[in-house]
């Protein structure tokens, strides 16, 4: 497989030395084909061999049963091509080779078929003859390659979506569709979404190219935060600047404008690599993710929702819920610290029924804030 970019988005790869069965990592994974599997290639992960592999048949590939299922250690079968694998070679695992030769005529490295059945947020892991674990990666569909004919791949130590490459070196190729998050703000929202300072912040190592993605940034667990990589300077003729991005959790992304969402508080790093032609750069910020403090309470025919915390909330996809109904919040519904906004009741399709609980829930779904019979009384 060629690699990945996020759990967002997170994508992780663990390489772990095998001693006599040789080592193995995941280079690219097809997760998502274009339209129908059975006429774009169907599922399939491409392997890079980093030592000798014997019978890789008799190795194995686990992936989840479902989002967040239990694994399921699925058996490989040789199908073509090479049976032994040798450093520094490409092998495909397909979940139907027929189908995969089909979608790439020119592929004539070595097949193997596996029962693979991956969905949009899975973890794949390559077991050895003893059931080590050689490699693993988890990915969900922010990173890109859902059903757009791109695949996930490992490209510069960064999981990235790109054209599909099996059988050789992987490349950041622009797919005929657009790549990336599915939701691409623009920068005055992206400002807007977090306090702090937006000033550049820009680095380089190599003075033909300077690129920024903005300043020091505020934010909470579930609030999504955008980033619009800047190029400053490109002195490289007719090349055109790629970028990668990690997020300081684990998660990365790819693409100019990004989108993600921290799941827990803390200080993280966000790192912005930009390369064209021969020149690469980098800018650096930092995000501070503070828990909410948001408390609830009813006025005369409206919700007040009181920010007391020191950094302002976006509330943008939070969701109001009560009695199996639920009001979400548009782009932009911003709380400033230690101010409230005020939500009409008219806007609630959760009119008559009034016992019971009511939660605000963030972007993730986690539980912000509940109350018992909040509404009973009102009209």
């Amino acid at each position: 497989m060629k690699s990945l970019g996020v759990k967002a988005a997170l994508i992780i790869s663990i390489t772990l030395p095998i001693a006599a069965s040789g080592q193995a990592v995941i280079n690219e994974i097809m997760y998502d084909p274009e339209g129908s599997d059975s006429s774009h290639g169907g599922e399939w992960v491409e392997l890079l061999a980093e030592g000798n592999m014997v019978d890789f048949d008799s190795w194995k590939v686990a992936d989840q049963s479902g989002t967040k299922g239990k694994f399921l250690n699925r058996s490989v079968s040789h199908v073509s091509g090479p049976k032994n694998i040798t450093t520094g070679s490409y092998l495909v695992v397909s979940e139907n080779p027929e189908v995969f030769k089909k979608a790439y005529p020119a592929y004539s490295g070595s097949l193997f078929q596996s029962n693979l059945s991956l969905t949009e947020e899975d973890e794949i892991k390559i077991l050895d003859p003893n059931s080590k674990i050689v490699d693993a990666a988890s990915y969900i569909k922010e990173l890109g390659a859902k059903g757009d004919g791109a695949s996930l791949q490992r490209i510069d130590g960064s999981w990235m979506a790109s054209v599909p490459t099996p059988g050789s070196a992987n490349s950041l190729s622009e797919p005929k569709q657009a790549r990336g998050p599915t939701y691409s703000p623009s920068l005055s929202w992206a400002q807007s979404a977090t306090s702090g300072s937006i000033a550049p912040v820009t680095s380089s190592i190599n003075s033909k190219l300077e690129v920024a993605h903005g300043g020091d940034r505020l934010t909470s667990p579930g609030s999504p935060i955008s980033f619009q990589a800047v190029v400053k300077k490109n002195a490289v003729p007719d090349s055109k600047a790629n970028f990668s991005w990690s997020f300081g959790d684990g998660f990365v992304g790819a693409g100019q404008f990004v989108t993600h969402i921290y799941k827990y508080p803390g200080e993280y790093i966000v790192v912005l690599n930009a390369k064209a032609g021969d020149a690469v750069a980098t800018s650096r910020s930092k995000v501070r993710v503070v828990a909410p403090e948001i408390s609830i309470s009813v006025g005369e025919g409206y919700l007040e929702l009181l920010n007391n915390s020191n950094a302002e909330i976006n509330l943008f996809n939070w969701k109001i819920v009560h009695a199996g109904k639920a009001f979400i919040f548009q782009p932009d519904t911003i709380i400033l610290p230690k101010s409230s906004i005020k939500v009409d009741l008219s806007l609630f399709t959760m009119r008559g029924e009034r016992e019971g609980e009511t939660s605000l829930t963030n972007f993730l779904g986690q539980k912000v804030v509940s109350f018992i019979n909040m509404l009973r009384g009102l009209p």
